[in-house]
């Protein structure tokens, strides 16, 4: 797998679960003017890599539970934890086959959870990371608005 797929897989792993979060913390806790729009998205943003980081010294123990115990932003954290288990449960397929595909690379995703690492590893830290982030998620919340439901 060349180092651009990697950096793909991990960019729009993390954009989509990441877009998820962003909603449902919005849809439980409105904002209303862009700059707590901002606001929030860095409280998820800095939530999540808290829990990416403990999730990481504590294997087995349920990534929702570990989110709730490290989240501190202003939005319900229960509704966000259990999202952001449920969207890495839905991606999960995407990555079977990624052991044999990275032979051992810690810097390859092996499953969704191992994705969002590396790009909070990466990019979590820069303006520009979190920019491309910011631009990504409006995005992907817009399409999502868009796309008929159908029951």
């Amino acid at each position: 797998m060349l180092p651009s797929d990697i950096d793909h897989l991990t960019a729009a792993t993390t954009a989509r679960v990441f877009s998820a979060m962003v909603f449902l913390s919005i849809l439980r806790n409105p904002v209303r003017e862009e700059a707590q729009f901002d606001r929030r998205i860095r409280e998820v943003l800095g939530d999540m890599g808290a829990a990416l980081n403990v999730a990481q010294s504590r294997p087995g123990k349920p990534l929702a539970e570990i989110y709730m115990e490290n989240a501190h932003g202003h939005y319900d954290h229960d509704v966000v934890a259990f999202g952001l288990e449920k969207a890495l449960k839905s991606i999960a397929p995407a990555f079977s086959g990624m052991d044999a595909e990275c032979s051992g690379s810690e810097n390859c995703p092996k499953d969704p959870l191992s994705a969002l690492a590396i790009w909070m590893r990466r990019y979590g830290n820069s303006e520009h990371g979190i920019s491309w982030l910011v631009q990504q998620t409006a995005q992907l919340l817009v399409a999502d608005a868009t796309v008929p439901v159908v029951h």
